[in-house]
């Protein structure tokens, strides 16, 4: 039992046909709970579990979830940090759901970051485009941001879009190169 509350955000496959679904593993106003994911096996047995407690410890919400071709498993969404709102977190597991790395970021201000898209590419790199509240204390306009991760967890850049205007952007692709 995950915990009360729990419920999928998002699924994916992984090369095998296993099923990997994540979602927050209990959520209550206030007292949050923790990223919840689960790998199974294409008959329903349970693999393996592993959940993500930020640095609050409180209010983590998995939203979405990507498998490479070594069925590596890649988390991203959102974990209230300490002195800031919600940062954008991402987290690789192991295809045998050992943690490997964790990557934080927490935009201007300390202000809100959301998630709109995460793919991984074919060598494992990690892309996530992020809303990004550029001005929290106005709420005058929101950017987007592409950060790329290496498989390693490592920054390789991030490219961010000055909108002017507030504006939201969902979704994510790659190509093959």
């Amino acid at each position: 039992n995950p915990g009360l509350g729990a419920f999928l955000t998002a699924l994916a496959l992984d090369p095998s046909g296993n099923v990997v679904v994540t979602g927050p593993g209990r959520f209550y106003l206030n007292n949050g709970g923790d990223y919840l994911t689960v790998k199974y096996q294409p008959d329903g047995t349970k693999l393996w579990q592993a959940q993500y407690d930020g640095p609050r410890h409180r209010n983590e919400f998995a939203a979405s979830v990507a498998i490479d071709s070594s069925a590596t498993v890649v988390i991203a969404g959102g974990s209230e940090g300490i002195n800031t709102s919600y940062d954008f977190a991402t987290v690789k597991y192991s295809p045998v759901g050992v943690q490997q790395w964790v990557q934080r970021y927490n935009g201007v201000g300390g202000s809100t970051d959301d998630m709109s898209g995460m793919k991984v590419d074919r060598n494992g790199n990690v892309y996530v485009l992020i809303w990004v509240d550029s001005y929290p204390d106005t709420g005058r306009k929101v950017d987007m941001q592409l950060n790329k991760y290496s498989p390693q967890g490592d920054t390789i850049w991030t490219r961010r879009y000055d909108n002017v205007i507030p504006a939201y952007y969902s979704g994510l692709a790659i190509d093959s190169s």
